[in-house]
């Protein structure tokens, strides 16, 4: 780290927000609040030719989910976001990267770039990453194959590992160009410049009641229980131009030894924060105070790399490898808050089976029956796997959002299962079908083992059969091709009945015997 701050010569202003997409409050009662912040984004980046750029926090369902609410504003959207005034991606949700698995981050940046790409922008090659609490090893190598070659974060590496830039390096070799943020994280331009001159203070949150005439809201009734906050209806505007020198100088001098190069990233943003609509003047009369001290610019944080590259000196940079859990806590906000890896386990262990219900089942599953002239459920998939990512918002998949949260969370897994168990069962029926033998006995009956995995293997595998009870059956033998019988073990012999689906006839009731036992498969083929 440098000594002091003279070698900066250049500051980028990026306006951005950090969006929670569920926190606080619901999905539905953060929408509300969604709402807000775009159409004032939208309004102020059409009404102000000046103001630059908005970056939506690197992540792009929240446009998805303000056109389900705004779907008069989609055209609008689509050219602000063609322009490069309304930034999003690369990824589709904001994730917790160690309570998910790296095939749903690979997913998200596919759905991300889908969802860019589908508004008319391009993810361009940075992948600003400011949520998750620590960064999992493989992300450069992830990153790479999406053409980001750039990375930015500040949970999970100590400042003194590197300063602001390195070069982070997975454990197979892949590189990409990193940048940590300083002492403020995310926020050095909004506590330190945006509050002083709108708000007379920086870092102090305490609300001093009477101050402005901002109408503070709030419901007085059973309502309001579980969220006892005041909203304020009439947010006071204030600007005052005669502290903004002092507040950029403090600034730099505070972060400014942190950035190997004479470029200065300063972000104006904050947790739900809106667009103002006085940041272009801000950034004007800031140019004007400072001129010939600071060259300023208002851009976003492919601008801001554009220009530091130019000053950097590859050779000379850190190499830092694999995962980043730096404990080590230094800063504002850089915690790493390792109780969300086991907060609220059951969760977790809905996350995994969504998972594994998509990935190591329906997928295989429906591209062997497509194999076999099936059509592919590419739009029963899609939905899975949009309900999954859905739930892939770091504060929710961390376990540390409210219960109303969680209970969203749960009903959107169970449908991702669903779907899941759904496109499985329907490709391996159609598979079945196409390899039903001919000429079977009566008394026999066709049992199928699949194995959706990449290669071949042994398995035991529960079995759970209904025998139709004419046949009196307490005992079935197995067999198959590769082995005359198949070792079994018997668990259960019950008296039971079923129902047998007809879509031409009512459902119909079949008297059956269940039997349950474990049987011992050999050489099961690879996805066969």
């Amino acid at each position: 780290m440098k000594k002091d701050a003279s070698h900066i010569r250049q500051i980028k202003v990026v306006s951005n927000t950090h969006w929670d997409r569920e926190f606080r409050r619901s999905f539905e009662k953060t929408r509300r609040a969604l709402l807000t912040m775009m159409d004032t984004t939208l309004d102020i980046l059409e009404n102000d030719p000046k103001y630059h750029s908005f970056t939506m926090d690197g992540h792009s369902i929240m446009i998805e989910d303000y056109l389900e609410m705004r779907p008069e504003r989609k055209n609008q959207v689509e050219r602000l976001v063609k322009e490069g005034r309304l930034v999003i991606g690369p990824y589709y949700t904001l994730a917790e990267e160690f309570s998910i698995s790296h095939e749903s981050l690979v997913r998200n940046l596919m759905w991300g770039r889908k969802t860019v790409e589908k508004y008319g922008g391009k993810t361009g090659t940075v992948a600003y990453t400011p949520s998750s609490w620590g960064q999992t090893g493989q992300l450069p190598q992830i990153l790479t194959d999406f053409g980001l070659n750039k990375m930015m974060f500040y949970r999970g590496i100590s400042h003194h590992e590197a300063d602001a830039e390195f070069i982070w390096s997975a454990p197979d070799g892949t590189r990409v160009l990193a940048s940590r943020f300083a002492v403020y994280a995310r926020y050095n331009w909004y506590y330190q410049v945006h509050r002083a001159i709108t708000r007379g203070r920086t870092f102090s949150k305490d609300y001093i009641w009477g101050e402005y005439d901002e109408m503070p809201f709030r419901l007085a009734d059973s309502i309001c229980d579980d969220d006892p906050s005041f909203d304020l209806k009439a947010p006071a505007l204030n600007y005052d131009k005669s502290v903004l020198k002092k507040a950029i100088e403090d600034m730099v001098k505070a972060e400014g030894p942190h950035f190997t190069t004479e470029v200065f990233l300063a972000m104006h943003g904050h947790d739900i924060s809106v667009a103002h609509p006085l940041e272009s003047k801000a950034i004007e009369d800031a140019k004007e105070v400072l001129e010939g001290i600071y060259d300023i610019e208002h851009t976003d944080l492919e601008g801001f790399w554009d220009e530091a590259e130019k000053h950097l000196d590859m050779e000379k940079l850190p190499v830092l490898t694999g995962e980043r859990r730096a404990y080590l806590k230094k800063g504002m906000w850089t915690f790493l808050f390792p109780g969300t890896v086991s907060a609220r386990t059951y969760l977790k262990q809905q996350d995994f089976a969504a998972t594994n219900s998509l990935v190591y089942y329906a997928e295989p599953m429906a591209s062997l029956a497509a194999a076999y002239g099936a059509e592919y459920p590419e739009r029963y998939i899609n939905r899975g796997w949009q309900y999954l990512l859905s739930n892939h918002t770091h504060d929710a998949n961390g376990g540390c959002a409210p219960d109303t949260v969680c209970k969203d969370m749960e009903y959107r897994y169970r449908k991702a299962s669903d779907i899941g168990d759904i496109v499985t069962e329907d490709s391996m029926a159609y598979i079945a079908r196409n390899l039903s033998p001919k000429g079977l006995k009566q008394d026999a009956m066709q049992f199928i083992v699949y194995n959706p995995l990449p290669f071949e293997r042994d398995a035991i595998v529960k079995v759970d059969l209904e025998i139709p009870r004419k046949f009196n059956a307490k005992s079935v033998t197995l067999e198959s091709k590769n082995d005359s019988k198949v070792e079994r073990q018997p668990v259960l012999v019950e008296k039971s009945s079923v129902f047998m689906d007809n879509i031409w006839e009512v459902p119909t009731i079949l008297d059956s015997n269940r039997i349950k036992l474990y049987g011992k498969f050999n050489g099961l083929p690879a996805l066969g």
